[in-house]
């Protein structure tokens, strides 16, 4: 495991904005005492969190499954935009990472108009490569619908999942092509479910740690309510959906004594520990 992974991390994105001539603070203690952000880009009111798995967790560092929710408030009271991100997903997501930056800070050069695109109904297997390479979650498991603005040429330039539910539709995955802004692509992509297929409600998530479902507000969604922290489970290398250590998993995988004991202490029996995000928001828009 690599400690110092997280200072790499600062020091990477450092480059990064200096590459792109962005001004920035660095470990800024003043904005939200008593706690420190990473970086702060004053001209933009951005704030980005880099989360080392070790420094981050709560056995090994004490962050509690408060911690990143606070700071994340704590930005969102005053005004501040707010992005944060795992060490993991970082590494492996770097490009992801550096293009919603850049979308934040609306430095995306490359702009393309939705109504020049042809809306095109795909599998799941091209709307998961697509996704693989630009959405920060990567694929998309149980969509049941995908709809894609392609070019003439069938390149995919923006991309819509759904998972569908009798009348209920649930907005899995939506991202554009790295480096471009489609003008109007998420409304005509919505907009073409909502003519042809005529759902009653249509239900998604934010994530506090990337958005504020501003998206969703402006496309007439409601919020319906803010779930709170979710933890993932870690080996300080990377990261495993709670879901994935179960008692009975943990059982079976690891060959320990489960009875009595909690979730909880069985990870920590293990060797493993637990890292915190910021929650979720639900977002409903209702067509009835």
């Amino acid at each position: 495991m690599n400690f110092d992974s997280k200072s790499e991390m600062e020091n990477d994105l450092a480059e990064f904005l200096n590459n792109n001539n962005i001004n920035f603070k660095r470990n800024d203690r003043k904005l939200i005492r008593p706690y420190e952000l990473d970086f702060f880009i004053p001209e933009k009111n951005l704030a980005i969190e880099l989360n080392g798995l070790y420094q981050h967790s709560e056995l090994s560092c004490g962050k509690n499954s408060s911690y990143h929710y606070k700071k994340y408030k704590l930005c969102n009271d005053k005004g501040i935009k707010f992005l944060s991100f795992f060490q993991d997903e970082y590494w492996r997501k770097k490009q992801i990472i550096y293009n919603m930056i850049l979308c934040r800070l609306n430095l995306i050069k490359q702009k393309r108009d939705a109504r020049k695109l042809i809306i095109k109904e795909i599998s799941n297997d091209k709307a998961n490569k697509f996704y693989e390479h630009t959405h920060i979650s990567g694929v998309c498991f149980g969509s049941s619908l995908n709809v894609a603005l392609v070019d003439e040429n069938e390149i995919i330039h923006s991309c819509m999942s759904f998972q569908k539910i009798q009348n209920k539709f649930i907005i899995l995955r939506f991202s554009n092509m790295l480096n471009t802004i489609i003008r109007g692509g998420f409304s005509k992509l919505l907009n073409y479910v909502i003519k042809k297929y005529s759902p009653k409600i249509i239900e998604t998530y934010s994530d506090n740690r990337f958005s504020n479902g501003d998206l969703y507000k402006n496309h007439g969604f409601k919020m319906k309510n803010e779930s709170p922290p979710f933890y993932f489970v870690t080996n300080y290398n990377e990261r495993f959906y709670s879901k994935q250590f179960t008692r009975p998993k943990i059982k079976n995988r690891f060959q320990i004594d489960i009875e009595n004991k909690t979730t909880w202490e069985c990870i920590k029996e293990i060797g493993y520990d637990r890292i915190w995000d910021c929650g979720k928001k639900k977002w409903v828009l209702e067509l009835y």
